[in-house]
C-alpha cells in the first residue's frame, strides 16, 4: 500500500502545474489557489480513507522531513486528505515540520504553503505560529501573494 501512495502522491504537484497552466491559459481571472483547492480534493477523495490512513501517515511522515518543496507539498496534500483522521499531536508534529521546511523556500513558495496550512489547520492555538509566519512573508514579500490569492475589490471588507 505504502508504494502505491507514493506513486500516486507524486502526481499532486504536476497535477496542481497543469491545472495553473490551464487557468493561466483562460480568459478568466482566476486566482492560482484554484489549483490547489483541485488537488486537495482530489487527494480527500483519493487517501483520506481510514482503510489508508496508517500508510498515507508513514508517508507523510517520509515527505515531512524532506527540504524538497514537492516533498512538503506532498505532505500539505496528504495533511488535507488525513486531518480528520489525525490526533492533535500528530498535526501540531507535521505543522512544525512543515513550516520549519517551508522556510527555506522562496517567497512564493511559501505564500503557497502558509495558505495551505491555513486551510488544514482548525485549533487557533495551532494555527498562530502560522499566521506568525503568514505575517512575516506579508510584510518582507507583498508581490508573492498577488498572482496566487485574488485581488482586493474595493467596497469589501
Amino acid at each position: 500500500h505504502v508504494f502505491a501512495i507514493e506513486n500516486a502522491i507524486r502526481y499532486a504537484p504536476r497535477v496542481q502545474k497543469k491545472f495553473q497552466e490551464i487557468l493561466a491559459g483562460s480568459e478568466s481571472n482566476v486566482p492560482n489557489i484554484v489549483s490547489d483547492f483541485i488537488v486537495l480534493s482530489l487527494a480527500n477523495i483519493s487517501f483520506g480513507s481510514g482503510f489508508l490512513s496508517r500508510h498515507v501517515k508513514k508517508t507523510l511522515k517520509q515527505l515531512i522531513t524532506s527540504d524538497s518543496y514537492d516533498d512538503i507539498y506532498m505532505a500539505i496534500v496528504l495533511s488535507w486528505s488525513m486531518r480528520r483522521l489525525s490526533k492533535p499531536d500528530e498535526v501540531k508534529e507535521n505543522i512544525d515540520a512543515i513550516l520549519d521546511a517551508a522556510s527555506g523556500f522562496e517567497e512564493r513558495q511559501q505564500a503557497r504553503i502558509l495558505i495551505l496550512m491555513m486551510l488544514i489547520e482548525e485549533d487557533k492555538e495551532m494555527m498562530k505560529p502560522i499566521r506568525r509566519q503568514l505575517g512575516k512573508l506579508k510584510k518582507s514579500a507583498p508581490d508573492a501573494f498577488k498572482a496566487l490569492l485574488p485581488a482586493k475589490r474595493k467596497g469589501f471588507r
